[in-house]
């Protein structure tokens, strides 16, 4: 079970720089999120390679983050901050089923709206609108994420499996995630996945050695 666990958070390490690749391939990523202000920025846009790339590491690598987190709860599990740690498990599968149902709107159905207003179909474009109750949805996806991470750092921080402050470096690189600026996110990935990392490396000194 602890060669799963370090081999877990080695995978959401390597999750995070694929999340940071996709990141500096798009310059403007809030596009996706004004196709009823910029109907036509939009559409070529969700057309473009860079897009669909970054679509689809959306979609797939949030599973082995998924994965990564199932094990950072596992290496708590018999901790005095175990159930503290289930129900941040718990909270981060609800974002990762939001995150998810996103990214598949994202990647299958975005592209072929674009398509369609650029042949000529312009009231489809509706359909690529992200307000009212999905923007509620990926909204309370994004809060259910933030407290799912908190009260992991807590977990850590009491825990002392791994080092006490990795909780609250994740906790940090997460919240850069959302910045406009590219490059953040770009850092804001290395810096939750470098601590993945690092608690990979502690956890087998500690556990394997």
């Amino acid at each position: 079970m602890d060669q799963r666990i370090f081999w877990g958070l080695i995978i959401g390490f390597i999750a995070s720089l694929i999340f940071a690749i996709g990141d500096i391939m798009i310059a403007d990523q809030s596009l996706f999120m004004q196709a009823d202000t910029k109907p036509a920025e939009f559409s070529n846009f969700v057309s473009s390679h860079s897009y669909k790339f970054w679509a689809a590491r959306g979609l797939f690598t949030v599973l082995l983050e998924m994965y990564a987190f199932i094990c950072l709860y596992l290496a708590l599990r018999n901790g005095n901050s175990e159930r503290l740690a289930f129900w941040a498990l718990i909270l981060f599968m609800v974002h990762i089923t939001t995150g998810q149902s996103l990214f598949t709107l994202l990647y299958f159905i975005f592209p072929v709206v674009g398509k369609l207003y650029t042949d000529g179909i312009t009231e489809v474009i509706q359909l690529a609108h992200i307000k009212g109750e999905l923007m509620g949805f990926v909204v309370g996806g994004g809060i259910i994420w933030i407290i799912a991470n908190v009260l992991f750092a807590i977990a850590i921080w009491r825990d002392r499996t791994f080092p006490r402050y990795s909780g609250i470096l994740i906790l940090f690189g997460f919240l850069l995630i959302d910045a406009s600026s590219p490059i953040i996110q770009f850092i804001a990935n290395l810096i939750w996945g470098g601590t993945l990392l690092w608690m990979a490396i502690v956890y087998r000194k500690r556990k394997l050695s």
